[in-house]
């Protein structure tokens, strides 16, 4: 993000501006539309404007954009479809330690609900996931 010819986009597929927008079957008319509209976004979440990124660094950005990015931490069903329809599209993988994972997801008072067992929850969260991938 501090580059100022990346335009970042933080988690736009849980932003309620673009949920849904993409899923394991977008075709790449689909994909293409996505990103041109993160990039004209003013999604608050998705440009990190909202009160829970108040402490983030702010990054002066050049007029004209020459890539995007955005960072997801769900919805990793759609990497693989999101490569085969565009080979230009590069992943970066940050893969974080699981332990450390679950621990912030069930310290997050608004991630994971108090009477979830953590043993049935962990490996699928069928309770947070509802039955979605």
């Amino acid at each position: 993000n501090s580059h100022p010819d990346v335009a970042l986009r933080f988690q736009p597929l849980f932003s309620f501006g673009h949920k849904g927008n993409l899923t394991e079957c977008s075709s790449k008319i689909e994909i293409d539309e996505f990103y041109n509209k993160i990039i004209v976004s003013q999604d608050e979440f998705s440009l990190m404007k909202a009160e829970i990124h108040k402490h983030y660094p702010v990054f002066e950005k050049s007029p004209n954009f020459t890539h995007i990015a955005f960072k997801e931490t769900r919805y990793l069903h759609i990497i693989e479809n999101l490569l085969i329809q565009d080979e230009s599209i590069r992943i970066i993988g940050i893969i974080r330690n699981p332990l450390a994972t679950l621990a912030s997801w069930v310290t997050a008072p608004n991630e994971f609900e108090p009477h979830w067992n953590i043993l049935k929850e962990w490996r699928a969260a069928p309770n947070k996931n509802q039955g979605r991938v």
